[in-house]
């Protein structure tokens, strides 16, 4: 009897062991079937995003309608572009840090493009999430690895043409009144935010601008094309502690030494760029607008000279203006790009000489 009852309990265990393989077995069939749904509406939702995402392709389809829209959106001219990246990609592409599948589906030219869109309208990380079709970190991840790639690519370029070439280039009437200047300097200021430190705050106070802001040093040839541009200062900084804190000096040691520059050559700069002595250190000269004293008069020929100068060191103003073109660095620039301000203002204007010439030679 005890014999039958454990026969019957056991054919009762082996019939719910069998309902439950039978269920799992079910489950993970329902499992499947779900899991390559999933990955179904997955895979079109990228193709979606693929699909919908601007492109350099689709920029161009509209130029037809919108001539000049891809030189909006990027401040370059679609072969100059295609110039760029080809440049910029042919050695190495940039580094991310992070696998992000969304950056993996945007090829170079979306990437570089979603980079010069940011540097030219300064649109924020949500409008180009919206515009890409990827996340807001990707928007991110993009940006900063393009950035510090276009740093050390175009950084690496040689813009200071030898002393021949500059000359041989200059506009009639610039040679005409000074034959051996090859260079113009100027100091720009970049408005910022107030930062939250007060020690910052006092260091970057402008009394020009009436607020805090950021200095670079400029250096363009005759032509008006930038050959040098330096790191961003505080405020607080004079033109002459800029000019000697950026490496100016020294680069034009390294120029004379390569005979890129002679003796006697010159240098041009505006009121506030007392820098001869420095100048006459490397045996090069400064042409500097005239000081008057007060109580006195100025000569002539000084107030011609001056006229002269006043007239040329506009060249370096333009160059400013064009790097001012990309409103990432001419709008209010927040602390939070503080850490990549000095790489993106250098990108700027290195992509200016990517552009036509702001004067033509005559």
């Amino acid at each position: 009897m005890e014999l039958l009852t454990a026969a019957a309990h056991i054919r009762e265990l082996q019939d719910k062991l069998n309902s439950t393989a039978e269920a799992l077995h079910h489950q993970k069939v329902l499992n499947q079937h779900l899991q390559l749904q999933i990955s179904s509406t997955s895979q079109e939702c990228t193709t979606d995003n693929v699909e919908a995402a601007l492109t350099v392709d689709k920029i161009l389809q509209q130029e037809e309608r919108v001539p000049g829209l891809f030189l909006y959106y990027t401040n370059l001219k679609y072969p100059t572009f295609v110039t760029v990246l080809e440049f910029l990609t042919c050695q190495q592409m940039p580094a991310y840090s992070k696998k992000r599948k969304d950056i993996n589906m945007m090829d170079p030219a979306s990437q570089l493009l979603l980079t010069l869109m940011r540097l030219r309208h300064n649109f924020g990380v949500k409008d180009l999430a919206a515009r890409f079709c990827i996340s807001k970190q990707s928007v991110s991840e993009v940006f900063n690895a393009w950035i510090d790639h276009m740093y050390i690519m175009l950084g690496a370029i040689p813009i200071w043409p030898h002393r021949d070439e500059i000359i041989s280039n200059m506009p009639a009437q610039f040679k005409s009144e000074f034959p051996r200047t090859l260079a113009i300097v100027d100091c720009t200021e970049l408005k910022t935010q107030k930062p939250s430190s007060l020690k910052l705050q006092s260091q970057m106070y402008s009394d020009y601008k009436s607020g805090t802001t950021l200095k670079g040093l400029i250096a363009c040839d005759p032509m008006g094309n930038i050959v040098f541009v330096s790191e961003l200062f505080t405020e607080s900084m004079s033109d002459v502690v800029i000019t000697k804190k950026s490496g100016f000096y020294k680069l034009l040691h390294q120029l004379m030494v390569a005979g890129y520059i002679k003796e006697g050559d010159s240098i041009m700069a505006d009121k506030g760029f007392t820098i001869g002595s420095e100048l006459k250190t490397l045996g090069l000269h400064l042409n500097l607008p005239s000081f008057v004293s007060s109580g006195t008069q100025m000569s002539q020929s000084d107030v011609d000279l001056t006229q002269k100068i006043a007239a040329n060191c506009i060249h370096v103003e333009h160059a400013i203006c064009k790097t001012r073109t990309f409103k990432m660095v001419s709008h209010c620039i927040p602390p939070s790009i503080f850490g990549s301000i000095n790489k993106v203002w250098t990108v700027c204007a290195l992509l200016t000489l990517w552009q036509n010439p702001v004067l033509k030679k005559k």
